[in-house]
């Protein structure tokens, strides 16, 4: 099912742009529930299902005030690191 078939590839989505273990879990617990909220919304207009999944974890409010806070103040620890690195896939 559903999320069985998507679970990993959104959870590397998350991952690859979130740094702590808790916020990406809550992250894609929130994007499954959402997508099994809102399954009836769902509409194919040419796209895959899954791109439908990455956005609703990009758009996550969660999602989107860790990469404000990251924007913000950039991880120290890490020279050279830029926010907008949190945005790519």
């Amino acid at each position: 099912p559903l999320y069985t078939a998507y679970y990993k590839p959104i959870y590397r989505f998350v991952a690859n742009r979130i740094a702590s273990l808790d916020d990406v879990k809550d992250i894609v617990s929130q994007t499954f529930l959402k997508a099994m909220s809102n399954i009836g919304k769902y509409k194919a207009q040419g796209h895959a299902f899954s791109s439908w999944l990455y956005r609703i974890a990009l758009n996550d409010n969660g999602t989107l005030q860790i990469l404000d806070k990251l924007r913000a103040s950039p991880p120290k620890s890490t020279p050279g690191w830029c926010w907008c690195w949190a945005l790519a896939p």
